[in-house]
């Protein structure tokens, strides 16, 4: 993502209302956390059977390649250990500029392209409910690159910015929330308040350490129609290279997360699909009758 200075991105998202981790709200005004947070930490926290092996070796050779100074080579050879075998039956894509993603912030001088994003196959998503969400669920006009992205990792260097980088997953995360917003706002029948519900997640990854996030939409009061507020709450913190423990569970969560974002994205789908499914069977049954 191609950004102006990280002070004049900060400013840019909070006045469209889109609030970073960490964010001090006005007169008081406490940060929200969402709905099923707790749930969410249970999951997130779920000890997998693929970390449960011998992975000593694994994590010697994940603390040496930490020490690389290219990003490249942390996103070829760093990355896919995070990652593991989990997960891939997810389709996955990264480091491609999402030219037909709507944006939230119109003022925004940016070249949108996560460096790693989870999503669904084009034709997964029915095509009456793509035309209908249009650029908020088709982030490119290739259409092999994901839609329905829900899930996104920013990564830099040892020497990177991580205040540039959780800005940046910030944005990507609110466009993810606002996604999982309207199509449950569609197969809901419309005129849905924003619920405090997270369904999409990010994560960043600077020098061994791995953040992973929660986003969400809110609103100031109950009102159909009332604007949306967009916000990130800090889920878990790895410091992956420091232990082997904290190694084992940094690649649980991020697996975990990817896991979690994966079935909230099959689920709004398939009951956006049936929604319509639905409706066209209502059609065919007036034509018969009529």
């Amino acid at each position: 993502m191609s950004t102006p200075h990280h002070k004049d991105l900060e400013r840019l998202l909070v006045d469209g209302n889109i609030f970073p981790e960490g964010y001090h709200h006005p007169n008081g005004h406490p940060t929200p956390k969402p709905s099923n947070l707790d749930q969410i930490l249970e999951d997130l926290s779920f000890e997998r059977y693929d970390m449960r092996g011998d992975s000593t070796a694994e994590f010697k050779t994940f603390q040496q390649l930490n020490n690389s100074v290219s990003r490249s080579t942390i996103m070829r050879r760093v990355i896919p250990i995070l990652e593991g075998c989990a997960g891939t039956d997810i389709m996955n894509d990264g480091d491609i500029e999402l030219d037909n993603l709507a944006p939230l912030v119109e003022d925004i001088e940016v070249v949108l392209q996560p460096d790693y994003f989870d999503g669904a196959h084009f034709t997964a998503v029915d095509r009456q409910v793509r035309d209908a969400l249009g650029g908020i669920i088709i982030p490119s006009t290739n259409i092999r690159v994901p839609v329905a992205l829900n899930f996104f990792l920013e990564v830099r260097r040892p020497s990177g910015n991580a205040v540039t980088t959780k800005l940046e997953a910030c944005y990507y995360g609110a466009c993810g929330a606002r996604l999982m917003n309207a199509m449950q706002d569609y197969f809901e029948g419309g005129d849905l308040p924003y619920t405090d519900y997270a369904h999409c997640f990010s994560a960043t990854y600077i020098n061994g350490l791995l953040k992973i996030y929660a986003h969400f939409t809110t609103a100031w009061d109950s009102a159909v129609g009332a604007s949306p507020e967009y916000h990130m709450v800090e889920l878990k913190a790895f410091n992956m290279t420091s232990s082997h423990e904290d190694f084992i569970a940094g690649c649980d969560a991020f697996r975990n997360a990817r896991d979690m974002a994966a079935k909230f994205r099959n689920c709004f789908i398939a009951r956006a699909n049936k929604d319509v499914l639905k409706y066209r069977l209502e059609q065919d049954a007036d034509e018969v009758a009529n």
